[in-house]
């Protein structure tokens, strides 16, 4: 995020990036975070900034944060806390399924729920070094917590059902090719959204990094491009 930062700043936006509960620490530190942590710190972190300026925050998240940032939006309105003026959100699951259905989704969860118990935490492979290359990852590349995962999918229906209220612009990006976060994503976003929306899905030559748009060397320039254009747009009216 750090290449969005900059460009922002170029506009005169500041920018602040909390770092959530078991984030930017050791991996067991990361695995014993939950998603009811995330959830406060982010709000927490919303008030505060709400609270110092005297125009509404920005929102912006990739991932996790970009469902936080949905989550967060509903949150301050129900505190009585002035909303955002927008959300960037990159590569954001509300699906983690690419087929429709709730039988579909329901099996998912099932699924995740059970591959969580059996076995919580799962240390992959390392990423190639073509891959590193392509798309840097910052974080524990080698770390997957599938109980982080089965909480993300209880919360997706909730906050699929909070899109349709979701009344302030929306700028979506992702890649064409992330496996984490399915292309329909983008479509539920741009379709379900009550106020202005877009969505940027980008094609890359590399099928490295998919779930990485703002790392991936063909896109990230993009990226940060787009949200820049999105956040005049909005600032200017």
């Amino acid at each position: 995020m750090d290449a969005l930062a900059q460009g922002l700043a170029a506009w005169g936006v500041a920018c602040h990036a909390p770092c959530l509960p078991g984030h930017g620490a050791g991996w067991e530190a990361f695995v014993r975070s939950r998603w009811s942590q995330w959830s406060a710190a982010a709000h927490e972190a919303y008030a505060v900034l709400a609270g110092r300026s005297p125009e509404p925050p920005l929102l912006a998240g990739y991932s996790l944060g970009g469902l936080l940032a949905l989550d967060t939006l509903f949150w301050a309105r129900a505190r009585g806390l002035p909303a955002p003026r927008c959300l960037l959100v990159f590569a954001a699951p509300l699906f983690w399924s690419s087929r429709p259905g709730r039988l579909g989704e329901r099996a998912l969860r099932w699924r995740l729920a059970w591959k969580a118990w059996r076995q919580p935490v799962e240390i992959c492979s390392p990423r190639s070094e073509a891959a590193r290359e392509t798309a840097p990852w910052q974080g524990h590349e080698r770390v997957v917590c599938w109980r982080h995962m089965a909480e993300i999918a209880r919360e997706q229906p909730r906050l699929r059902a909070l899109l349709p209220a979701c009344d302030v612009p929306v700028c979506y990006a992702q890649l064409w090719h992330d496996s984490s976060c399915p292309r329909r994503n983008a479509v539920e976003w741009i379709c379900t959204s009550s106020r202005r929306a877009e969505t940027h899905v980008l094609r890359t030559v590399s099928r490295h990094g998919g779930h990485l748009p703002l790392a991936h060397r063909e896109s990230r320039g993009e990226v940060v491009r787009i949200a820049c254009d999105f956040v005049r747009a909005v600032l200017e009216g």
